[in-house]
């Protein structure tokens, strides 16, 4: 969550998970949720093309991914 609202992010933002199914997906969507914004889930197995239309349409303010 902090890392998010030092990068600008703040409430009611749409931030993008980029994440596979783990811990880190679930501890993503939390901090998200803390800072006040809301989450769009980016499935890793769709085609790139179609991740970066939904991102566009959303509006997405981040994306949190792995590295």
């Amino acid at each position: 969550a902090r890392r998010l609202q030092t990068a600008g992010v703040g409430r009611g933002s749409l931030v993008g998970l980029y994440l596979n199914r783990s811990v880190a997906l679930v501890e993503g969507a939390l901090g998200v949720w803390k800072a006040g914004c809301a989450y769009v889930p980016l499935d890793p197995d769709f085609p790139p093309s179609r991740l970066q239309f939904m991102a566009q349409d959303a509006g997405l303010a981040a994306v949190i991914t792995e590295r």
